[in-house]
């Protein structure tokens, strides 16, 4: 009898091991039907929960999605070694999510069949991460690899097309009142706003009675500068570093300063520069001195145009009510005005790897937090007083930046945690770039939603006072929003590309710093700009820009089939 049993009981535990696991196809919950258990490894630091399990973030998605997670932590700082210890020694789990893997190592991997290719798991179970693409087709076009596969996640969390008044904060702005005092309109073209900026420089635009001390355009070099607006002008969408950019008429990615528009750009900086336009201190200017000077002597300002003020000098010293914002410019070479998309975007979410008996399942699972409230909450925790809010520590809105506050920050926060830390050990492993919040422009609506309401207790501002800043950043929403472009999804290079790339990159980043802050400050003649380019296809120009060009155009094609 017993031995009956025993063989009963083998054969019950048989048929459970190789029991079909199906995936829920008719909705986003749960993502299978009995629960099951998947492994995992995430990075922690000294901010993390003692223990994963216990964050609200895995507690939470454990009851709506029925995927549960045996989870290996380690530590970031000893992350660069142990991937490959992990890797080598044929250790390693269901799922990396988050710990950041190189392109050349998710290529490596990949064609190992370590990781391996999630193509036909994206196109059949994860409908939010279609309908990113259909956005925002840059991103599947990154997420392919040379040969033709997908080995990683997508990181996406774009800029809404509402923007915030925070986010607002970081674009240039103009002396509303100086354009006033000389009866000029706001520029729209990069020739009006050079006319406007000499208008600055020679008459006494902020009307004190000394024509000498205005700073028509304060930047700094180390903040990003001028570069992104004026190449934007130009029709690139640039992000200030890297030289990396797309031309948007054309749809094309190029090595910056091989094209005819960085050569205007210089062109654009020396008659600035030479004119004392922008300030002289541009290549050394830092943040701390930039704010100090923007900071009004007896209610006077010296500034015509900035990079931006930080909040603390827009509340503080009421600049709303001196500066607004300047709006996308065109050119003679761009007639097409637009803003760049300011979202972070990434290879290296999660990977799946052949220990995986079922990717299907860790494959929706991560298409959860591609829903718009699904990325909202992973990113922020559970509304205060949800049915998700399991413990009683949800947000609510704080301010006009529309951040959110833990209510147990101030009331079950015996430890005096900090914000950012109370969030890492009480609701979600968001530290450490954990990339695990993600998702489309509408996640922003219900922020947008609390933020306004949170005007009205806006610290120390009564709310009429508060009427005109409002309105310009309903203004600047608005016209921000109008055309908006992505710069250059940077995913995969192919090995040998890598390699050229990397070999040839800091000679001839350094080469282009140093020439072009000659060529602005007039130390060299533009006469000598043929002589710069031949230089720089020397040190590998042509073969960086032939190799970007080409693998953006290639991962277009695969994305398209």
């Amino acid at each position: 009898m017993k031995k009956i049993f025993a063989l009963v009981l083998a054969m019950m535990l048989c048929c459970s091991a190789f029991a079909e696991v199906v995936v829920n196809k008719e909705s986003m919950f749960p993502v299978v039907e009995e629960p099951i258990t998947l492994s995992m490894c995430m990075l922690r630091s000294a901010s993390s929960a003692d223990d994963p399990q216990d964050l609200w973030f895995f507690r939470y998605y454990g009851q709506m999605t029925n995927v549960n997670w045996e989870i290996t932590e380690i530590d970031s700082a000893a992350w660069a070694d142990m991937k490959n210890i992990m890797l080598a020694s044929d250790d390693y789990p269901d799922v990396f999510y988050g710990p950041t893997f190189t392109s050349d190592e998710l290529l490596k991997y990949g064609q190992e069949g370590i990781f391996i290719d999630l193509k036909d798991y994206i196109y059949e179970y994860a409908d939010n991460m279609k309908k990113l693409f259909e956005v925002v087709p840059e991103a599947e076009a990154g997420m392919y690899a040379p040969d033709g596969n997908i080995y990683s996640l997508v990181y996406f969390e774009p800029q809404p097309e509402d923007w915030y008044p925070a986010n607002c904060l970081g674009f240039m702005q103009i002396n509303r009142t100086w354009l006033k005092n000389l009866g000029l309109e706001m520029p729209s073209t990069l020739d009006e706003l050079y006319n406007v900026l000499l208008a600055f420089k020679e008459q006494d635009a902020n009307g004190n009675g000394d024509p000498n001390d205005e700073i028509p355009w304060l930047s700094t070099k180390n903040s990003g500068g001028s570069e992104p607006l004026i190449m934007e002008a130009l029709g690139m969408v640039y992000t200030g570093s890297g030289y990396i950019a797309r031309r948007v008429a054309t749809d094309e990615v190029v090595f910056l300063p091989s094209s005819d528009e960085y050569r205007y750009y210089l062109e654009y900086m020396n008659k600035l520069y030479s004119k004392g336009i922008i300030n002289d201190s541009y290549f050394t200017l830092e943040n701390t001195e930039r704010n100090a000077t923007l900071v009004p002597t007896d209610g006077v300002y010296t500034v015509g145009l900035t990079t931006g003020y930080d909040e603390a000098l827009w509340t503080e010293n009421r600049t709303f009510e001196e500066f607004e914002y300047l709006y996308p410019m065109t050119s003679e070479y761009n007639d097409y005005a637009f803003s760049p998309r300011r979202g972070a975007w990434g290879l290296g979410i999660m990977q799946v790897t052949d220990k995986c008996e079922h990717p299907e399942v860790a494959v929706r699972w991560a298409d959860t937090f591609f829903d718009p409230m699904q990325s909202w909450l992973s990113a922020d925790g559970p509304e205060y007083g949800t049915e998700a809010d399991l413990d009683g520590i949800g947000f609510i809105a704080s301010n006009l930046s529309q951040t959110t506050r833990p209510v147990g920050f101030t009331e079950a926060n015996p430890e005096n945690y900090g914000i950012w830390e109370y969030f890492c050990r009480y609701i979600g492993p968001r530290n450490k770039g954990t990339p695990w919040h993600t998702g489309l422009y509408d996640q922003y609506a219900k922020r947008e939603a609390y933020g306004a309401e949170a005007m009205t207790r806006y610290e120390g501002v009564a709310w009429e006072d508060m009427t005109m800043t409002w309105y310009q950043y309903l203004d600047a929403q608005a016209k921000y929003s109008e055309n908006l472009e992505y710069a250059y999804v940077a995913g995969y290079l192919a090995a040998d590309d890598s390699a050229t790339v990397s070999e040839l990159w800091q000679p001839l980043e350094d080469y282009v710093k140093m020439q072009s802050a000659k060529f602005i400050t007039g130390e060299l003649s533009f006469d000598e700009y043929d002589k710069f380019v031949e230089q720089m296809n020397k040190l590998g120009a042509d073969k960086i820009n032939a190799i970007y060009h080409d693998t953006y155009e290639a991962s277009k094609a695969m994305a398209a089939k």
